[in-house]
């Protein structure tokens, strides 16, 4: 899950989990249930809104190795397949199983 990355990058970059907790604006124990699994909320869906809100501006690459836009990562990841180019062909290819990847929107033919 890209929060949970997100929310694990942001504990190593600062060093300790009150320390992402307050970047976040969260608790540091909701931070540590989050990371162990163990949240005791059905719905992780506002701290994981909370989290994307303040982390998901930038997402680490994994085949660039680099920080790159969100709307980039996206933008990569469900482009069409490059008919040319070998290394627009391996980004492509390694962006399909990327664990970053967002999930493609569906459009709706009104033709």
């Amino acid at each position: 899950m890209l929060w949970l990355t997100l929310l694990q990058a942001e504990v190593d970059r600062l060093g300790s989990k009150a320390a992402a907790a307050r970047q976040v604006g969260i608790s540091r124990t909701a931070v540590s249930l989050a990371l162990a699994g163990k949240y005791p909320a059905n719905d992780t869906a506002p701290l994981e809104a909370k989290v994307l809100a303040k982390l998901a501006h930038r997402i680490p690459c994994p085949h660039d190795r680099a920080e790159i836009a969100r709307g980039d990562c996206a933008g990569r990841a469900n482009a069409p397949m490059p008919m040319a180019g070998a290394s627009a062909l391996r980004a492509w290819t390694a962006c399909q199983s990327c664990p970053h990847r967002p999930k493609e929107s569906k459009e709706v033919d009104h033709a």
